[in-house]
């Protein structure tokens, strides 16, 4: 073997058997993360959809619309809604695909097949992070513009009082 050559065999990777197990697992970590911060994308749409909803129909007879506070609220409420929908229906979770194993995977041995398994399983788990931190970074976003339309509606009930 010379020197540009990588030592694929068995006793340069011992460990495969140990390693396969957390591979396979990599995936139903990842897809329960983004899952996880799907739901709390979905809830936090959801509330401020019933937050703003809640004000303008308590306010409708006490408040004129034709106010920028009300304006700057309808605002954010519609860029939160577009990040957010961008956000839960951006990129796609990687997965297994039994039909690849089938198609092109079977012909090789035991060992082989779950040592090139954990490549392929740790290049998803890394799209997989960055989709999940992607759409997490998103829904701060949708946060901060929560937070925006929850002041901007506060100001809007106070300035017409004043």
């Amino acid at each position: 073997m010379d020197g540009n050559e990588v030592d694929n065999s068995e006793t340069a990777f011992p460990s495969v058997d140990l390693a396969y197990d957390i591979a396979i697992n990599s995936y139903d970590v990842a897809v329960k993360r983004i899952e996880w911060i799907d739901g709390r994308l979905q809830a936090l749409l959801t509330f401020a959809a019933t937050v703003g909803g809640a004000v303008v129909a308590a306010s409708r007879s006490l408040l004129h619309f034709r106010s920028v506070w009300f304006y700057l609220a309808v605002i954010s409420f519609g860029f939160a809604t577009i990040v957010g929908f961008y956000a839960r229906f951006t990129g796609t979770i990687r997965v297994l695909d039994p039909a690849v194993f089938y198609q092109t995977w079977l012909h090789r041995s035991n060992w082989e097949f779950k040592k090139d398994l954990i490549y392929f399983a740790g290049e998803d788990f890394q799209c997989n992070i960055k989709l999940s931190e992607k759409i997490w970074n998103l829904s701060i976003v949708v946060l901060i513009l929560f937070f925006l339309e929850v002041a901007f509606l506060v100001l809007w009930v106070a300035k017409a009082h004043v």
